[in-house]
């Protein structure tokens, strides 16, 4: 995929903002990284953290955090977006404000997750763990956890589509299965719908999230499926934590 392959949502803006999280495709070569840097020096914004999310084929995706430089105003991202637009190779896929760089650390968050997890001892909190997780990790446009051999909803956030219609796709994807482990660092199947990823989340449930702005990678996919592993385990009456196996189970006609 290349940069002008890409749709891009429109940059947030805020002016009580200072610190922002942008997420940036660049061509994976020598260099690149520091023509980044070298840009947002030069729009007044100091780089104060930076994770690598997927690398493929040509391209690397980025998610770095910046803030404005002491003494400058940065109550909008738009200047420092278009300066890294403006570098050949690069493309700012999504721009989010954050109250502090402590607010957004991706390893901190991982802990953090399974902390949670770890102290919920019923299904609907492990479930509430769950769509948290999500939304903060992922940022979906919608998730729900469903049933699928009831058909039935236990929990949605944003607006998912329709239960049959969620039961059927799941259906159909049986023959592609869960988020693979296998092909986790590798572009999904042309067979795998980019805007749809799912995971079980316990002995008959799945969740499945949707994102239009743009597809999910497949560094994400295999989050999702460690978060649904997490949301499978329960705590049994002694207190130890066990791990509940997830089959993977058709839609019954």
């Amino acid at each position: 995929m290349t940069t002008s392959e890409l749709s891009f949502a429109t940059p947030t803006s805020a002016t009580s903002k200072k610190t922002w999280m942008l997420r940036i495709w660049l061509t994976d070569r020598p260099g690149s990284l520091g023509a980044v840097a070298v840009a947002l020096g030069e729009a007044g914004v100091n780089l104060v953290g930076i994770e690598i999310v997927e690398r493929n084929g040509p391209m690397a995706i980025d998610e770095i955090v910046v803030e404005a430089a002491d003494g400058t105003e940065f109550g909008s991202a738009q200047h420092a977006v278009a300066c890294l637009r403006a570098i050949e190779g690069v493309a700012v896929e999504t721009c989010l404000a954050v109250d502090s760089p402590a607010d957004y650390d991706p390893r901190l968050d991982a802990f953090e997750v399974a902390a949670q997890f770890a102290n919920a001892r019923f299904r609907a909190e492990r479930n509430g763990v769950l769509m948290q997780a999500i939304a903060r990790l992922m940022t979906p446009d919608w998730a729900v956890i469903i049933d699928r051999v009831t058909g039935r909803v236990a929990r949605t956030s944003g607006t998912p589509p329709s239960a049959p219609w969620l039961s059927a796709v799941l259906s159909g994807l049986d023959h592609v299965g869960p988020n693979s482990q296998s092909d986790h660092l590798e572009p999904h199947p042309s067979t795998r719908p980019s805007d749809l990823a799912w995971a079980s989340c316990g002995i008959a449930a799945a969740v499945v999230v949707g994102r239009a702005a743009r597809p999910f990678g497949a560094r994400e996919r295999a989050m999702l499926d460690s978060l649904g592993r997490l949301c499978s385990a329960h705590r049994s009456d002694d207190g130890r934590i066990r791990q509940v196996a997830i089959p993977f189970i058709p839609i019954a006609n």
